[in-house]
């Protein structure tokens, strides 16, 4: 199925290939046919990605591009699954993700993620790995460019592995880890991110309660009669679409929550007006995180 129209430079940003290489590689091999404007603008298919994805793991696994080209699309397909892409090389493993999402190739997904697992550890997979395969599926979405099926399906492979990752852990936190309460307030439904703050959380010694996506703050003080925390740690990742503005979330957690520290995460944490309160820590940054919980001090984080 055709999804939709790339340009050349969405194949650049997709593929790490220059346009301008791209571009040879059209007119010396006719590798590509693209369509072509009245403007005379390119525009290339979602087969058409696949197939320079493809070639660009080939090619960055040391198959030059004069051979390539004299392979046939399914020859040149079979080579890219029998390779097993090095797990220290970003570059080619986004590549190979990318693949196996536009074809739905859940075998093939999932042994990539397992063997940069095995081989670099959880947190370097997704800092090295994920993180960055997904800012490119951010482009495709930007375009228009990718069926929900195909996010769904990858969000779910990714979610699977880190709840069995956190499954994994070592069951008895450190006796002086803080007690920290997760959520993801009403509005949000993205959660890798927060899940995988979760298994660091758990890693480094923290009690830790996950009480997931879509959850109303009234549920969360609750929570706090029967499981007292030190710390709360929340993500906005998109606009809420249970208040129009998200200040008004804010100063409603930091009310709700006043004698709590109260941690506010995510992408959308970039685009906030930081309203001071004294007990909310702004945190857009996984290092920033990390150095804060390890030192188990959050008297001096950013505000």
């Amino acid at each position: 199925m055709n999804l939709s129209q790339f340009s050349i430079r969405d194949l650049e940003q997709l593929s790490g290939i220059k346009a301008h290489t791209l571009r040879i590689w059209e007119k010396r091999y006719g590798l590509f046919r693209p369509e072509r404007s009245p403007a005379n603008i390119r525009s290339f298919s979602d087969e058409d990605l696949k197939k320079v994805l493809n070639i660009s793991i080939l090619n960055r696994n040391g198959l030059k591009i004069s051979h390539i080209v004299n392979l046939s699309n399914r020859e040149i397909q079979q080579r890219v699954i029998s390779m097993n892409p090095d797990p220290f090389v970003s570059s080619a493993r986004i590549e190979a993700l990318m693949v196996s999402l536009m074809e739905f190739d859940e075998d093939h997904f999932n042994r990539i993620l397992s063997k940069s697992i095995l081989t670099l550890g959880m947190e370097s997979t997704f800092m090295q790995l994920i993180f960055p395969f997904m800012r490119r599926i951010g482009i495709l979405w930007q375009t228009g460019s990718i069926n929900p099926a195909q996010e769904h399906f990858m969000t779910n492979l990714i979610r699977q592995k880190l709840i069995s990752g956190i499954a994994h852990l070592n069951p008895n936190p450190k006796t002086q880890g803080k007690r920290i309460v997760v959520f993801l307030p009403e509005g949000e439904l993205h959660e890798l991110g927060i899940l995988f703050t979760t298994y660091l959380l758990k890693q480094w010694g923290h009690h830790v309660l996950y009480l997931g996506t879509m959850t109303p703050v009234e549920s969360v003080v609750a929570s706090l009669d029967i499981w007292p925390a030190d710390v709360l740690l929340t993500s906005l990742t998109s606009t809420l679409s249970t208040c129009e503005d998200p200040e008004d979330f804010i100063r409603g957690i930091a009310t709700a929550f006043k004698n709590k520290t109260v941690i506010i995460s995510g992408p959308e944490v970039n685009h906030l007006n930081k309203i001071p309160h004294s007990n909310i820590i702004y945190m857009d940054d996984m290092n920033e995180l990390k150095k804060m919980f390890h030192s188990l001090d959050f008297s001096h984080s950013r505000k």
